[in-house]
């Protein structure tokens, strides 16, 4: 009988966890349906963000941010020929939300409060990977 009552609750563990939260679905529709205006919060956010850390450390270049931004997210890169690829979305990681426009706006503003112009490349699929190259420093 424990042993039911267990199974039962890992159970509904389970359930609870694979429906997805009301968060993420308003994120996802309001990407969809606003996308240009997530985007832009997302950008506005991402370098007021990047600002405040760009006041209180003096990280040079586009290898030292993105470096600075995978330490903070927990999120790692990897060096690509052209740019680097962001194995998750640092924002997922830090704000727990997952869009293309809300990384690409994040990303793509925290780099510019360096004065380091990006482009962003997200493909938030099952797991969100994200490209960034460097356009102007």
């Amino acid at each position: 009988m424990k042993e039911e009552k267990i199974a039962q609750k890992w159970r509904l563990i389970k359930l609870s966890k694979t429906r997805p939260l009301l968060a993420h679905r308003l994120v996802s529709v309001l990407s969809e349906k606003l996308g240009e205006e997530v985007y832009r919060i997302s950008y506005d956010y991402g370098k007021e963000r990047g600002k405040y850390i760009a006041e209180n450390l003096r990280l040079r270049g586009f290898g030292e941010v993105a470096t600075f931004l995978s330490m903070i997210s927990g999120v790692k890169i990897e060096k690509r020929e052209d740019g680097l690829l962001f194995l998750s979305c640092p924002v997922n990681a830090l704000e727990a939300l997952k869009s293309d426009k809300i990384c690409k706006g994040f990303i793509e503003g925290f780099f510019m409060a360096f004065g380091i112009e990006v482009e962003a490349f997200p493909d938030c699929g099952d797991q969100c990977k994200i490209f960034i190259r460097q356009i102007r420093p």
